[in-house]
């Protein structure tokens, strides 16, 4: 039986997963202070996509049940 952490080294080894563990390594070693936006400007946008992210999507409705479109444009 394997642990995370042997799981973790066999991943370690590839190139291509080391780049993510260096960026979540990061992410998660940095202190709260750092992470802030300070610009009001910034942090608004950014709260309203988080926000996006989090909210409850409705299911879609099946192609039967949605109408057609028709775009008619004029041609002189």
């Amino acid at each position: 039986m394997m642990h995370a952490s042997d799981q973790v080294d066999i991943f370690k080894k590839k190139i291509t997963f080391t780049g993510v563990l260096t960026k979540v390594h990061s992410l998660v070693a940095c202190h709260p202070d750092d992470v802030v936006l300070k610009f009001k400007k910034a942090r608004l946008p950014l709260k309203l996509f988080v926000n996006s992210l989090l909210m409850d999507v409705p299911d879609a409705p099946s192609i039967r049940d949605i109408f057609s479109w028709n775009v008619m444009t004029p041609y002189y």
